[in-house]
C-alpha cells in the first residue's frame, strides 16, 4: 500500500488508501449530483452584465494571441480598475480565443470552477475541524470529520442561492476570487496547526494570506476578504494562541500586518467619499437609510440560502423597499437587533460551539463590502457565494456537529433531504434559466414591482421580435415598457427604448413618453443607466431613425439632466458626442471633452474624442500633442486600438485641407 507522509505536529501518517475513503466516494456523488442539477442552464444565453462585461466589450474578444492583445483584454473591465478584476477577464478572453461568444462554453468553465470550490471547501473544513480536535476536549458523540465536510461542501455546492454564481457568466467574477479564498483559508488552516503545536508554519502562514489575496483581488475585490477569515477562524477556535496558552506572536504580527493596517488605510480613503459624520446622523441620509435597509437584506438572504423557493430567487432585486427609519417598516428595528443578536451569540460561544460562531461570523464578515457602505445596488443573489458557505456550517453546527443530532443514522436522512430539496430547487431555476426569454418572464412575473426585470422581459421580447420576424413579440414589450415606466424610481431606459423601438418601424413616440422621460432627468440627476439611454438616443437621432421634429426634446432632456450639480463626467461624455455626431456643435463638443479631461486627466477615451474634434477644426498641432501623450502612454500596445485610428483620421483630414488649399 502506497503511504504518504508530512510533518504535521504532532507527526501523523497520511494513507492514501483510507483518504479515497466514504467521505470522498459521498463529495464524488455529491459532485455528479450537481452537475445533473446545473445541466439543464448550460444551454441558456447571457444576460445583464453580460452584455457590457462581454459580448459588448470588443477588447475581450481576443481573436489574434499578442500581447497587447491579452493586455488590453485584462483591462477590459467597464470602468474598473487595474489589478482589478484583470485575472478574470483574461480568462473571459481566453474563453473566447477558444470557443467564440458561444455561452454554453462560458457556463461550462463557470461549472467547473464552482464544482472546484465545492472541493477546496471540502478541504478548509477538514482543516477546520482538525484544527478544533486539537483545541478542544473529545465531544461525545463526535462526528466523523471527512464525511461532515464531504457533506457540507456538497450542500453547499447544490444551494440554489449560488446558481447566479455559475450560470450568470460575468459572476465567475465572484467564483473565481472564492477560489483563492478558499485555497488561502486550506492552506493557512493547515500551517497554523503546525504552528500551534510547534515551531514552523508561520512563513506558510503569511504566504497563505499574502499570496492568495494579492492574486485574488485581481479576481474580484471580496478576495481583500481573505485576512479577516481567517483571523474569525482562528479567534473562535485558538483565541490568537498555541496550545500551550501562549499568544501566538507570528499570528499577531500577520494579523496587524493584512487586517489593522489596512482598515487604518480603507477608513481614511473612505472618509468623505463614503463616510462623514453628517451622514452618519441625518436620519433621512442615504448613507443610513442603506444600512438600515441591509439590515433586513441579510435575513433575506439567510432565508434565501436555508428555505429557499423558486418565487423568492431572481436574478433582480430591486424591488426591495427603502427603511427609512427604525419602524418603517418595523422588520427594520427587529432585523437589526437579530444581526446583533447573532453576533453576540457567536462571541458568546466561540468556546462551546466555534464552528457556529466561525459561521456566523463569515457569513457577516462576506458582506461587509457589499452590504455596508459602498452605494451599490442593495442586494445581489450571487454576493453570497461565500457567505453561504458559512451560513451552512453554523446551522449545520446547531443541528447536528456541535448538538442536536447524535446518530449516524439521523444524520444521513437529514443530508438525503438537504439534498433533494436544495438540488431539486437549483434543478428547476437552471429550467428557467436555459432560455433567456423564459428568465425574463419568470423574473417578470415574480417581481412585479422590479423595473429592471421589466425591462430585461422587454428587451428579451425584443430579441425573440427580431429572430422571429414577427411583430407580436414587439407590440408586447412595448406593452411592458409602457407599465414599467410608471413604476416607482423606474428610470428613462423604459421611455428611450419605447422611443427607439418605435423609431425603427417609422413611428414617433406620443409626446407623453418624451414628457415622462424629461421629467424624471428633472427630478433627479441621471445615474448609469440612464445615461446609457441617452447615448442610445444620440445613436437614434445620429443614424436617422429618430425623426428631426424630436430632437428639441432630447435637447431639452440634456438641458434639465446638466442642471443639476455635480454632474457626473459620463453625461458630460455623452453630451459630448451629441454636441458632435447629432447637432454638429463642435465647438460644444471641445468644450465638454475639454471638461471630461480637466476632470480625469487620464481618461482615454475622453482624450481620443477630444482629438478628433480638434482635428476635424484643424488644430492639428494640439491634436498631435495629445496624441503624443496618448503613445507615452501605450504601454505593451495597450492603446493601438485608440490611436492607429487618430492617426489615420489626422492624415485623411490633413490631405484633403491641403488638396482644397491647393
Amino acid at each position: 500500500m502506497l503511504r504518504l507522509s508530512f510533518s504535521l505536529c504532532p507527526r501523523k501518517e497520511f494513507s492514501l488508501k483510507r483518504f479515497a475513503s466514504k467521505a470522498l466516494m459521498a463529495l464524488t456523488a455529491l459532485l455528479l449530483f450537481t452537475v445533473v442539477a446545473y445541466l439543464p442552464g448550460l444551454n441558456g444565453g447571457f444576460v445583464y452584465d453580460d452584455w457590457s462585461s462581454i459580448t459588448g466589450n470588443p477588447n475581450v474578444q481576443v481573436v489574434e494571441s499578442s500581447g497587447a492583445a491579452w493586455w488590453r483584454a485584462a483591462l477590459s473591465f467597464p470602468s474598473g480598475t487595474p489589478p482589478f478584476r484583470s485575472l478574470t477577464m483574461l480568462s473571459f478572453a481566453v474563453n473566447h480565443f477558444f470557443f467564440g461568444l458561444d455561452p454554453l462554453a462560458f457556463k461550462l468553465i463557470n461549472l467547473a470552477i464552482h464544482l472546484l470550490n465545492g472541493v477546496l471547501l471540502f478541504l478548509v473544513l477538514r482543516a477546520l475541524f482538525n484544527l478544533v480536535d486539537a483545541y478542544r476536549a473529545p465531544v461525545p458523540h463526535r462526528f466523523d470529520g471527512g464525511m461532515a465536510a464531504a457533506a457540507l461542501a456538497g450542500l453547499w455546492l447544490l444551494l440554489p442561492i449560488n446558481l447566479t454564481g455559475v450560470l450568470y457568466v460575468v459572476q465567475r467574477l465572484e467564483s473565481f476570487a472564492t477560489t483563492l479564498i478558499f485555497l488561502g483559508l486550506w492552506w493557512y488552516l493547515r500551517a497554523r496547526l503546525r504552528s500551534a503545536n510547534c515551531r514552523g508554519g508561520t512563513l506558510q502562514m503569511w504566504l497563505a494570506i499574502m499570496l492568495c489575496t494579492g492574486v485574488g483581488i485581481t479576481a474580484k475585490e471580496p478576495a481583500v476578504m481573505l485576512p479577516l477569515y481567517a483571523a474569525l477562524a482562528d479567534f473562535c477556535v485558538t483565541g490568537w494562541r498555541n496550545r500551550d496558552g501562549r499568544a501566538n506572536k507570528g499570528v499577531l504580527g500577520l494579523y496587524t500586518t493584512t487586517l489593522l493596517l489596512p482598515l487604518v488605510v480603507g477608513i481614511v480613503w473612505m472618509w468623505g467619499r463614503y463616510l462623514s459624520l453628517d451622514r452618519l446622523v441625518q436620519p433621512d441620509s442615504a448613507l443610513v437609510q442603506r444600512l438600515l435597509t441591509e439590515s433586513r437584506v441579510m435575513f433575506d438572504y439567510m432565508a434565501w440560502t436555508l428555505l429557499p423557493n423558486l418565487d423568492s430567487l431572481t436574478l433582480y432585486h430591486d424591488d426591495i423597499p427603502i427603511s427609512r427609519g427604525l419602524l418603517d417598516p418595523p422588520t427594520t428595528l427587529a432585523s437589526m437587533l437579530g444581526i446583533m443578536g447573532l453576533l453576540g451569540a457567536a462571541v458568546w460561544q466561540r468556546h462551546r460551539r466555534p464552528l457556529f460562531a466561525i459561521g456566523i461570523l463569515w457569513f457577516f464578515a462576506g458582506h461587509l463590502l457589499t452590504g455596508t457602505i459602498i452605494p451599490l445596488i442593495l442586494a445581489f443573489e450571487h454576493r453570497n457565494y461565500f457567505p453561504s458557505a458559512g451560513l451552512l456550517l453554523a446551522a449545520a453546527s446547531l443541528v447536528s456537529l456541535e448538538g442536536g443530532l447524535v446518530r449516524t443514522q439521523a444524520r444521513a436522512v437529514l443530508v438525503s433531504v438537504a439534498c433533494l430539496f436544495w438540488g431539486g430547487t437549483t434543478w428547476m431555476r437552471a429550467q428557467e434559466w436555459s432560455d433567456p426569454l423564459r428568465l425574463a418572464q419568470s423574473d417578470a412575473i415574480k417581481r412585479p414591482q422590479s423595473s429592471a426585470a421589466q425591462y430585461d422581459f422587454a428587451q428579451a421580447l425584443l430579441l425573440k421580435s427580431i429572430e422571429t420576424q414577427k411583430s407580436e413579440p414587439a407590440n408586447a414589450a412595448l406593452r411592458v415598457l409602457d407599465q414599467a415606466r410608471r413604476l416607482p424610481g423606474a428610470g428613462i431606459h423604459f421611455e428611450q427604448s419605447m422611443i427607439t423601438l418605435l423609431a425603427e418601424s417609422g413611428y414617433r413616440a406620443p409626446g407623453e413618453v418624451w414628457e415622462s422621460l424629461i421629467s424624471k432627468l428633472k427630478a433627479r440627476g441621471p445615474d448609469t443607466n440612464e445615461v446609457h439611454a441617452l447615448v442610445r438616443l444620440n445613436h437614434c437621432f445620429s443614424n436617422k431613425e429618430c425623426k428631426p421634429e424630436d430632437l428639441p426634446m432630447l435637447a431639452k432632456g440634456y438641458e434639465v439632466a446638466l442642471s443639476h450639480p455635480n454632474t457626473p463626467s459620463s453625461l458630460l461624455a455623452v453630451h459630448g458626442e451629441y454636441a458632435w455626431h447629432v447637432i454638429n456643435d463642435r465647438k460644444l463638443a471641445e468644450r465638454d471633452y475639454r471638461e471630461v479631461l480637466r476632470r480625469s486627466p487620464k481618461e482615454i477615451e475622453a482624450a481620443s474624442n477630444l482629438i478628433v474634434v480638434l482635428i476635424h477644426q484643424g488644430k492639428f498641432e494640439e491634436a498631435e500633442a495629445l496624441i503624443m501623450d496618448l503613445e507615452s502612454r501605450n504601454h505593451l500596445s495597450a492603446l493601438d486600438g485608440f490611436l492607429k485610428p487618430l492617426h489615420s483620421t489626422l492624415e485623411s483630414v490633413r490631405k484633403r485641407q491641403e488638396t482644397h488649399d491647393d
